[in-house]
């Protein structure tokens, strides 16, 4: 009878390491700092991401067109 309480679940936006041309666009756009970047990829901290979506149009390549929904212990930070 203690059935699992769900989680809120975060929008992950994604950046495709495909298409990504590492500009740093979305990086320099993100109005909070959500973006961060290694020697590999670039990728969006699910946890402090508004969703206000300033880093889709600015791309130069549409390397973050999409997300996923992902409980928070699953998000990529």
């Amino acid at each position: 009878m203690n059935a699992p309480v769900a989680s809120a679940m975060l929008k992950q936006h994604l950046i495709d390491p495909e298409i990504c041309i590492r500009c740093n666009t979305c990086e320099d756009t993100c109005p909070i700092k959500a973006i961060s970047h290694d020697s590999r990829n670039y990728v969006v901290d699910a946890s402090i991401c508004k969703a206000c979506l300033a880093c889709i149009a600015p791309c130069p390549t549409g390397a973050i067109d999409n997300w996923r929904l992902l409980p928070p212990e699953r998000a990529y930070t």
